[in-house]
């Protein structure tokens, strides 16, 4: 892990294959207190089952997840659920497309210029007040329970970005309702770190190197098809 980071701006872990340790989500979380830009995306545990590119990285390996890097969230006052969000009435085709909309006072910089992101079974993303809500999806029930409320599905405390969904970055999802604009957030918050100080040793986790912009830990997500241009366009408000 210390390797992995060195050279690293930020750090992406989307889905992890194994839970990561003590030892690892101390030196991510010393990284991020380092100024370095952290992004944790996780789905169901039972949902990871294949490869994906997120902002044009894609890792080499395929395995089924833990789905969450909740050893690395918890760090930061916040956690990924277990189960997924669906809506019966106002979706993009399918019930569990659901829709996100702009939370908070906008400081976190993740949802400017988005007006309604569309995220496929979305994972809760609790967290307590250290941390902002930056994108929620409201009026949305809970798989486990079939409670329905409002549920943050984008959330930042500083350096570390949490978001309980994969598929928006994938081809098919990045080009949905203004799943684009969020991207470009996302990207942007990546790039606008400024890592100072050094990383305590601890061992090394499997990842792939993007060169000393972004290095990606495990990334695994399953495949699904998209809600068409067609019909996205013409839901309803």
């Amino acid at each position: 892990m210390n390797a992995t980071l060195a050279d690293a701006d930020a750090y992406v872990v989307a889905d992890p294959a194994a839970a990561y340790g003590s030892d690892e989500a101390s030196a991510v979380a010393q990284f991020a207190d380092n100024g370095g830009r952290v992004l944790l995306l996780g789905d169901t545990p039972s949902a990871a089952t294949s490869t994906s590119s997120l902002l044009g990285l894609t890792s080499g390996t395929a395995a089924a997840g833990s789905g969450q890097p909740n050893a690395i969230a918890a760090r930061r006052g916040m956690t990924f659920d277990a189960d997924y969000l669906f809506d019966m009435t106002d979706n993009a085709n399918n019930f569990q497309y659901v829709y996100g909309t702009p939370s908070g006072d906008g400081s976190t910089g993740l949802a400017d210029g988005v007006d309604r992101a569309v995220f496929d079974a979305a994972v809760p993303v609790v967290h307590g007040e250290t941390a902002t809500t930056a994108i929620a999806a409201a009026n949305v029930s809970r798989s486990s329970t079939r409670t329905t409320g409002t549920h943050a599905v984008v959330a930042r405390n500083g350096n570390v970005a949490a978001i309980g969904d994969t598929w928006f970055l994938s081809p098919d999802g990045a080009t949905v309702a203004d799943n684009e604009a969020l991207v470009g957030n996302v990207a942007g918050f990546l790039v606008s770190g400024t890592k100072t100080g050094r990383i305590a040793t601890s061992s090394p986790r499997t990842g792939v190197g993007t060169g000393r912009t972004v290095s990606v830990g495990s990334m695994t997500t399953r495949p699904e098809s998209a809600p068409s241009a067609t019909n996205e366009t013409n839901a309803t408000a």
